[in-house]
């Protein structure tokens, strides 16, 4: 298993970081913290979560 290799990357991610860059946010999640989460959210269909 290759973790850098990112399959399902979200069509919208380069737009959010360009708009993230634009505004001068400086602290989005990365992509690994997104995959997570995504993982995390799908593992407990009927939970809760906050991030």
């Amino acid at each position: 298993m290759k973790d850098s290799n990112i399959l399902d990357k979200p069509k919208i991610h380069s737009e959010i970081e360009n708009k993230s860059k634009e505004i001068g946010f400086t602290m989005p999640s990365d992509l690994y913290i997104g995959t997570f989460l995504k993982t995390l959210i799908t593992s407990k269909p009927k939970s809760n979560l906050l991030e």
